[in-house]
C-alpha cells in the first residue's frame, strides 16, 4: 500500500485545514512517496503514527477483516486508508474498524481502486459507496476526486 505523490498533495491540503489532530492510523503496511513514515509523520505534524496490516512490517499486525482490539477505539484523529480496503475480503468490517478507531471529530482519507479499474485488489469500489456510507454516518465530505493513470 502506498501514498503516491498526487495523493500526498491532496492529503497535505486536507491536513492544512485540520492541523489540530496529532494521532494517525494508516491501514496497510504503507509506503509514502519520497519519504519514510517517520518523515511523513513529522511533515504532517503528527505526534503518533501507527500502521495496521496482516502482512509486511506494520506497527500493529492486525487482520482488518475482524474487529480490532478495543484499545484502538476512539484513539486516532486521522485514519488513512492507503489502498487497503479493497484488498480485504470483508470491506464492511474495515469500514467498522475505521469508525471505531476514529475520534468523534476525526478525519478519514481514502485512496483506492474505483469502479472500472482492474488489476489490483479484490474490489473496485464506487465513489457512491464512500459518499453514501459517510453521509449515512453523518460525516462531512470535504473532497472526492479521481486521477487517471
Amino acid at each position: 500500500m502506498a501514498i503516491e505523490i498526487t495523493d500526498l498533495n491532496v492529503l497535505n491540503r486536507m491536513r492544512g485545514g485540520h492541523p489540530e489532530g496529532k494521532t494517525c492510523a494508516i491501514l496497510g503496511d504503507c509506503h509514502v512517496y519520497g519519504q519514510s513514515l517517520e518523515e511523513f509523520k513529522n511533515a504532517m505534524g503528527f505526534e503518533e503514527l501507527h500502521t495496521f496490516d496482516v502482512n509486511g512490517n506494520p506497527t500493529h499486525v492486525a487482520d482488518l477483516n475482524y474487529p480490532l482490539d478495543e484499545s484502538f477505539n476512539n484513539k486516532y484523529d486521522w485514519v488513512i486508508d492507503s489502498g487497503t480496503i479493497y484488498c480485504c475480503f470483508d470491506p464492511a468490517s474495515v469500514f467498522e474498524n475505521i469508525l471505531s478507531m476514529l475520534k468523534d471529530d476525526g478525519c478519514i482519507f481514502h485512496t483506492g481502486n474505483l469502479s472500472g479499474f482492474f488489476g489490483r485488489g479484490f474490489y473496485s469500489l464506487s465513489p457512491a459507496l464512500f459518499r453514501d456510507f459517510y453521509n449515512a454516518n453523518n460525516f462531512k465530505i470535504e473532497f472526492m476526486g479521481a486521477k487517471q493513470r
